[in-house]
């Protein structure tokens, strides 16, 4: 149940944060990558919108870097990075992970 409620909390203070709706996909990876946490805090710079493939739609761009866990300020990182995301828009309405790696 813990989990859960984090997870919604934290979906709740991303849609909060930006004001819009994420994508399925957008929010199955961040839960995903979340369940471990107890609680979760997104800070500013978590969620860029940004039509990168000139789509017309937005696309998203994950920094984990700016995602806490448990208070852990760097949780998703590395000695070589942060963990980021980016999903990009599709012609069908859907969006796909075009990137996931540490930088």
């Amino acid at each position: 149940m813990r989990f859960r409620l984090s997870v919604i909390v934290l979906a709740a203070s991303i849609v909060a944060a930006s004001a819009e709706n994420l994508p399925p996909a957008v929010k199955s990876a961040v839960a995903e990558n979340s369940k471990s946490c107890k609680k979760t805090t997104v800070q500013p710079g978590f969620l860029t919108r940004q039509d990168i493939n000139a789509g017309g739609r937005p696309d998203y761009i994950l920094d984990y870097g700016s995602l806490r866990c448990d208070g852990d300020q760097r949780a998703f990182c590395g000695s070589l990075g942060c963990e980021s995301q980016v999903f990009a828009s599709l012609p069908n309405g859907a969006y796909a992970k075009v990137v996931d790696e540490i930088v």
